[in-house]
This record gives C-alpha cells, sequence and structure tokens, in this order.
C-alpha cells in the first residue's frame, strides 16, 4: 500500500488513507456489475428529511406537484418511469464522481499514481458523501495494492461513492414521489399526491394540485386598490410604523409556525379625531389602549408572503378599522434611511396628502400616539424564581395573553397550542415535555406538537429527542435537532459539517 503521507491541503504527517472516504468491496480486483434495480425506490422520509420538508413546506408541495406534472401522463405516473428516472441520476452522480478522480490522471494512463495524488489540489474531491471537510479514505480502494488506481477501481470507488447532492435536489423530489403511492399499485396519481402531501404536512384544507392552466389572453382584472377611505380634512393624519413589537401574542394571524407580535399603542387626551396608517415587519396585533374614542380610522394591512390574515386589532370596533390587501404598506423606522423615505413616499400616495405625524420606533413598546413622547415599555409582572430563557430579553412585555374573540382581522385567527419562541419553552418546561440542559439546550422528554414558532436567529436552541419521543411537529426554524439515542444530527446547520 502507499505509504506516503497526505492530509486535504496537502500537509503531511497522515497516511494516505486521510484523503478518500473508507470504500467496502470485495477484495476482487475486476469490476462488479451495478444493477440498476439494486436501487430501489424510497418508500418514506427519514426524520432528518421530515423536518427539512415541513421547515418549508410550501416550497416542498409546490416542488413536489412540479416533479409529478414532469412525468405525469393522463394524470398518472407509473413506478417504472420512477424506478427509470431514480437510476439514471445515480448514474449521473457515480459519472460525476468518477471525473473528479479522473481529473487527477495527469499524465493520461489511465490510472492514478501517489506522485499524481500530491501533485492536483486535492481539496476537488472532497466532500463526496457527508458534504462536511472530513477526510476520505481512499486506500482501501487499491484492490490489488499495485500502488496505482486503475479504471476499474475507479469505477468500483464512484460506484459505491457516488457524488453527492442535498436531500431534496429537483431529482429527489422526483424520486421520492414513489411515498404517495398510498394503494401501493406501483402507480401515482394526483388525488393520491394530494392526499398524502395533505397528510404529511397535516393541512387537510389544502387545495388539490392542479396542473397550472396557461395565462388567458385578455384583459386581466385590475388589482384590488390600495386606497383606504379618505380621512377628512379635521383629522390628525398620523403614518406610524416599525420592525416588531414589544411583546409575543397568544393568539396567531400567521398560522401555528410562525410567531405574532404585539405593539400596544395608548391614544392620548386630545380632541382632534386621528387617523392612523401603521405598518410593520412583522406579523402584528396592533392593542389600541386609552382614549380609543379619538380614533376615527385605523388603516394597516399584513406584508407580502405570509399565511393567514397576518395582522389584526383588538380595542377598536370592526367599523372603524380598515385592511388593506398585504404589500400595499410598507414598514420603516427612522428618517435618514431609504427604506423609509420610500415607505413614506409610497403612503403619501395613498391619501395624497402628507401626513400631520411620523411616528416610528425598531421596537414599537407602549408607543403614545400622537405625541410619542415616551417608547418605553411598561413594566409587566415576572416571576424571577422561574427561568424565563432569554423571553424578556427579545420580547420586553413578554407573552400577552389576548381573547381572540376581540381580535379584529380580515381573517379568523386562533390561539397558540404551543406559544411561540422562548415564551414556548417556558410553556414546554413548565409542563415537563422540555427538560433544560445547558444553556440555548433543550431535552424532548415527552411528545409535542410542534416545536415554538420563531426559534431563528438569535432565537435558535439544540434540541435532543429522548428515546422513544416522536419527532414533534411544525418548524425549527434555525435551531438544530438531534436523536439522544443515536447521535444524529436529524436537522441545522451543524448536520451540514
Amino acid at each position: 500500500m502507499w505509504g506516503v503521507g497526505v492530509k486535504i491541503g496537502f500537509k503531511t504527517g497522515m497516511t494516505l488513507s486521510a484523503i478518500l472516504m473508507a470504500f467496502s468491496a470485495s477484495s476482487c480486483s475486476q469490476p462488479q456489475v451495478f444493477e440498476a434495480t439494486e436501487n430501489p425506490l424510497p418508500v418514506s422520509f427519514s426524520e432528518a428529511e421530515t423536518l427539512q420538508l415541513r421547515a418549508n413546506s410550501k416550497s416542498a408541495r409546490q416542488n413536489f406537484g412540479r416533479s409529478f406534472d414532469a412525468l405525469a401522463n393522463d394524470d398518472v405516473v407509473h413506478a417504472e418511469d420512477l424506478q427509470t428516472h431514480h437510476d439514471g441520476k445515480r448514474a449521473e452522480a457515480r459519472a460525476q464522481a468518477m471525473t473528479q478522480l479522473l481529473k487527477l490522471d495527469l499524465n493520461g494512463d489511465g490510472q492514478i499514481s501517489p506522485t499524481e495524488m500530491l501533485t492536483i489540489n486535492s481539496g476537488q474531491i472532497r466532500n463526496w458523501a457527508s458534504g462536511s471537510s472530513k477526510y476520505i479514505d481512499f486506500s482501501k480502494a487499491d484492490l490489488d495494492e499495485d500502488e496505482h488506481l486503475s479504471l476499474d477501481e475507479i469505477f468500483l470507488f464512484a460506484a459505491e461513492n457516488p457524488a453527492p447532492r442535498s436531500r431534496f435536489s429537483g431529482q429527489d423530489f422526483t424520486s421520492y414521489l414513489n411515498v404517495f403511492d398510498l394503494d401501493r399499485n406501483s402507480k401515482i396519481t394526483r388525488q393520491e399526491l394530494t392526499e398524502g402531501l395533505n397528510q404529511f404536512f397535516e393541512e387537510d384544507k389544502a387545495p388539490p394540485l392542479t396542473r397550472p392552466k396557461p395565462p388567458l389572453r385578455k384583459a386581466q382584472e385590475p388589482p384590488k386598490s390600495c386606497r383606504p377611505e379618505a380621512p377628512q380634512k379635521s383629522d390628525l393624519v398620523v403614518f406610524l410604523s416599525g420592525y416588531e413589537g414589544s411583546g409575543l401574542s397568544s393568539v396567531s394571524v400567521v398560522g401555528m409556525d410562525d410567531d405574532t407580535d404585539v405593539a400596544r399603542l395608548n391614544i392620548e387626551k386630545g380632541k382632534q379625531p386621528l387617523y392612523i396608517i401603521a405598518s410593520s415587519y412583522e406579523a402584528m396585533i396592533w392593542s389600541i389602549e386609552g382614549e380609543t374614542s379619538r380614533v376615527r380610522r385605523f388603516v394597516t394591512a399584513p406584508r407580502r408572503g405570509i399565511n393567514g390574515p397576518g395582522v389584526g386589532v383588538t380595542g377598536l370596533s370592526k367599523n372603524k378599522v380598515s385592511f388593506l390587501p398585504e404589500g400595499c404598506l410598507r414598514y420603516f423606522y427612522g428618517s435618514e434611511n431609504s427604506n423609509s423615505v420610500l415607505a413614506l413616499a409610497k403612503q403619501k400616495t395613498l391619501l395624497d396628502r402628507e401626513p400631520d405625524k411620523v411616528l416610528s420606533a425598531y421596537t414599537i413598546a407602549a408607543m403614545n400616539v400622537p405625541s410619542n413622547i415616551d417608547n418605553k415599555p411598561i413594566p409587566r409582572k415576572r416571576d424571577l424564581n422561574k427561568k424565563s430563557f432569554d423571553l424578556y430579553r427579545f420580547s420586553p412585555e413578554g407573552l400577552i395573553m389576548i381573547d381572540k374573540s376581540k381580535v379584529v382581522a380580515p381573517a379568523p385567527v386562533e390561539d397558540y397550542d404551543v406559544y411561540p419562541q422562548e415564551a414556548g419553552l417556558v410553556q414546554l418546561v413548565e409542563s415537563g415535555h422540555l427538560e433544560p440542559m445547558e444553556r440555548g439546550a433543550f431535552r424532548v422528554v415527552k411528545p409535542i406538537n410542534r416545536f415554538p414558532a420563531g426559534l431563528a436567529g438569535a432565537h435558535s436552541v439544540k434540541f435532543i429527542i429522548a428515546k422513544g419521543v416522536p419527532l414533534p411537529g411544525g418548524k425549527p426554524g434555525h435551531s438544530t435537532v438531534y436523536r439522544e439515542d443515536t447521535g444524529e444530527c436529524l436537522y441545522g446547520h451543524q448536520c451540514r459539517r
């Protein structure tokens, strides 16, 4: 065997077995024949794949639909068509792996020598099987131990170690259509795909997947107007905006898998009627307090690309609230940045009138309207004997309990079954479903309906699922999820290392 020491990046001190992934093959130097039928179609999703798909459920449904349309004939996809497609993609991955190895054959003699391995930057052949920067063991690929890799040996290695691809690239969505053969009759109908996806994503009311129709060659209806009811001349017009609220809501305007903020607006005493246009980045419930009778009109709209109503209002009667279509308003905070300039310009065109007041803050916390003299959160009672897991760091007013029957919204709102973000972590720890470990880590010891919504960015944590506990539903956000009994990383950026 080769005795020269090589490490990825040309560092010495390790055997050449530190270059390519360990290769399991027979001691025979003759190439085996790999039949396509040895590569069966997947029949289920692993826990890791389940988490990945649920974390991007909307795009996953669309990609499965596109894959179905690409192969469907009369709205049916047959198993043999899927198998041929699956085997073809595996052959393509095998060929890519062989190509990477053959790039090391500098003199074109159809074999790779130790000298050629040392000459070429071997970083180009990293990460085949794991997508990480681990070392790849090359030594066992030399079946006849002549210190050279022949074409036969290269083929065998590539067949066992095809070039990797992400779990659900376009070809994988197609292969996994087989999972939705619900009656196991070797064909998948469009109805089966729709029913299977609804069960998988627990969206029983999701519309059937249909093949897109070509656009009609006639004038389309104009988009719904963004113009609200015009203010009266006597009204004090207020443009109000921010990125987020200072509290988390106990009810959702965006479904169970996204978080909803609460922004409290304290209407000050005064005689002049108020006409308020309010916008935010986060899904928001605007809690209107104080002299609410002074508000003549409150106008708001959800941002683009969200589920559910996206916005709600409490403290005002329905006849005082106007909801514009999503995307009609832009959020802003501050006055010296381009986003604020453009947002204000857009909102001025809705009224053909300059605002009398412009109020903004990154975090809207008990904002006094219209003066905005004080924008500090009102202290709320906290039980200092209980851990809050940074709840009040991110949401100064903590979890705000709201009666969903009192919320005015363009569509129904719902109570969270698991509270979002840190409020959900507190809830699940207190109920005994989670056990806190070190800072930012939790063991899931009892079944839970779903991960708390909104665990992205600085809110992300580590979940370790105890043996025998089923995988939670919902989206883990940017959190990392492990299995305690196997140590397997199921989801998160750590899995790619």
